[in-house]
């Protein structure tokens, strides 16, 4: 249904941009009328000497100046409606297609992270690139960190926006229109930062202040005295058209630093100012989101209004580079020192702000993520939270796994805190582990989960599944498995309640030697009543159930020959596993006899 929604939702869209470029072009043929016009009328009256004539021509030029506005205007609104046909058809085609357009979050991939490598959070295919929607740098800053360092006693206020935004279609296409034209590039964002970092060249300068203006005063002063005969000479005028110049290129060489952040930066603080804006008129009722517009407004200013005016001041550097028209205006108005001035007086007193409004924008974002996966996904449902530690689950499935092809299961670590899995290579094991870390990792970023119910304590999550040697660091598969291991044992012994999962550890040594290992390490994890599963082949493992009653149970995921097939239902099962596949499928292969 969401496919549909989105589909047409793209081709009304369609028709509206369609709409606009046919307005764009006739207003482009007017606007060239006009002008052409007003020349037609400006020639003949130099030509006739009929002052009338001045009239249409002034006329029809103020028209001209009217329609470039327009026609602007007229151009942003389509690039906007664009980039909405955009945002509408990438979600149809994501439903349809299983198509990702958005950006994967490679770049937060961390091999130390407790879980976040382990479970494939970030990368191609991932769950940030299965959830991601943001369009900034700060979105996809925000969205990451709700995933990998949540704040856990905001999971409800997060759950109550979520639901907040869900339906708010308009809203979230919006906000990400506006961010999908002229982003704020990682580069632009290092300049910016840099900027404000720089000391200030004419803000807090007395002198100067004074300079700026009696300094132009006095020129134009100087020049009403020599037209009007008071005056014997321009010299006066000339020299201090020459002394404004002077007093301009004194500081150039300081402008250059800040002149090296406006490039092409005006467009995104543009678009940037549209995202805020669009943030601060939605009308909320959710704590969390009233929070954020509160942090749009300060200094008797909003937010989008502030970086309006820089994106103004950014913009009229521009001028500074084309050198007839610097040296008249900065000759006779100091212009440029003045842009700068006013760039500088809005560093000092807006930085701070600024890192605070970007922040609001990204969480925003980062929000509206998933809101548009719990929208795309009406079947899920928000999570319970817990005050004890509990993790109780029904038709738990993999989100990322389509529904027709998704397997769900029930589990519950109500009553028994430990699950030891068994079952035979391929039966499910690993996928189930993801999913349960998944899904813990939405209910932790106040998301809904793939389930029908969902009820946990916030645990914090370590997770021991995807270990790589380091030829960098000189170390051995083995020896990097043992130093997550002990990650794990001296993070649980500081005091966190955490929810281990391992999957198959201490694949590196023999089987003796491995038997011994998982048997002591949990052991120590049961000493410490560590809550979590381990997944392993080894079903003598099971028998430690025995040693640990009311703590530990038996699970396992069972496979079934029939007709000399091998086959998995994927379904977990109490006890441990009592078939097991290698062999079958090596002599299956012919592998071996």
């Amino acid at each position: 249904m969401s496919a549909l929604i989105y589909q047409q939702r793209s081709d009304d869209f369609k028709k509206k941009a369609n709409t606009l470029a046919k307005e764009l072009s006739a207003l482009s043929t007017i606007r060239l009328l006009s002008f052409v016009a007003a020349a037609v009328c400006g020639w003949y009256c130099f030509k006739t000497g009929n002052l009338l004539l001045l009239i249409p021509c002034a006329l029809l030029l103020a028209a001209f100046f009217i329609l470039i506005r327009l026609y602007d205007k007229k151009s942003r609104l389509l690039s906007f409606t664009k980039s909405l046909v955009t945002v509408n058809q990438n979600e149809a085609d994501f439903i349809t297609l299983n198509k990702h357009s958005y950006n994967n979050g490679a770049a937060h991939t961390n091999p130390q992270h407790p879980y976040s490598y382990d479970i494939d959070l970030f990368g191609e295919h991932s769950l940030f690139h299965f959830l991601n929607r943001t369009a900034s740098l700060f979105g996809k800053k925000a969205l990451a960190d709700a995933l990998t360092e949540p704040d856990i006693a905001a999971i409800t206020a997060r759950q109550q926006a979520i639901t907040e935004l869900k339906y708010k279609l308009d809203y979230r296409h919006q906000l990400h229109a506006h961010g999908l034209d002229n982003p704020i590039s990682k580069a632009d964002y290092e300049q910016v930062t840099a900027w404000l970092t720089t000391p200030n060249t004419v803000y807090g300068k007395a002198w100067l202040r004074i300079a700026m203006f009696v300094l132009p005063l006095a020129f134009f002063v100087s020049l009403f005295l020599f037209a009007g005969d008071y005056a014997p000479t321009g010299s006066l005028s000339t020299g201090l058209f020459i002394l404004n110049l002077v007093l301009m290129g004194s500081f150039f060489s300081n402008f250059k630093k800040q002149l090296s952040a406006s490039d092409q930066l005006s467009k995104s603080l543009l678009q940037l100012a549209q995202q805020l804006s669009i943030l601060e008129k939605e009308k909320f009722n959710s704590p969390l989101l009233l929070q954020l517009q509160q942090q749009l407004n300060g200094n008797n200013q909003t937010a989008s209004s502030s970086i309006h005016q820089l994106a103004g001041l950014f913009n009229n550097l521009d001028s500074i580079y084309n050198l007839p028209a610097s040296m008249a205006l900065n000759g006779t108005l100091l212009f440029h020192v003045h842009i700068f001035y006013g760039i500088e007086k809005w560093k000092t007193v807006q930085q701070q702000q600024l890192h605070e409004w970007l922040a609001a924008l990204g969480e925003a974002e980062a929000l509206n993520s998933l809101a548009n996966f719990a929208y795309n996904n009406p079947d899920f449902v928000f999570t319970q939270l817990s005050n004890t530690e509990d993790l109780s689950a029904t038709e738990l499935g993999h989100p990322l796994i389509a529904a027709t092809k998704r397997t769900c299961n029930d589990v519950s670590l109500r009553n028994e805190k430990f699950i030891v899995l068994t079952g035979s290579n391929m039966s499910g094991k690993s996928t189930f582990l993801r999913t349960l870390a998944v899904n813990m990792v939405l209910a932790r970023a106040g998301s809904v989960v793939c389930a029908t119910s969902f009820t946990f304590y916030p645990y914090d999550i370590f997770v021991s599944m995807r270990i790589s040697d380091s030829l960098l660091d000189n170390e051995s598969f083995f020896y990097a498995e043992l130093k997550r291991l002990q990650s794990i044992i001296h993070y649980v012994q500081s005091g966190h309640k955490t929810f281990v999962l391992l999957d198959e550890i201490l694949r590196g040594t023999n089987s003796n030697d491995k038997h011994g290992g998982t048997v002591g390490l949990i052991k120590k994890l049961a000493a410490m009543k560590v809550c979590g599963i381990i997944a392993t082949h080894d079903v003598t493992i099971g028998e430690l159930s025995h040693q640990y009653p009311g703590y530990m149970a038996n699970k396992c995921f069972e496979a079934q020959i029939i007709n000399d097939e091998l086959l998995f239902d994927y379904k977990l099962k109490d006890g441990v596993c009592q078939k097991l596949s290698a062999s079958f499928l090596m002599k299956k292969m012919e592998i071996i006899d």
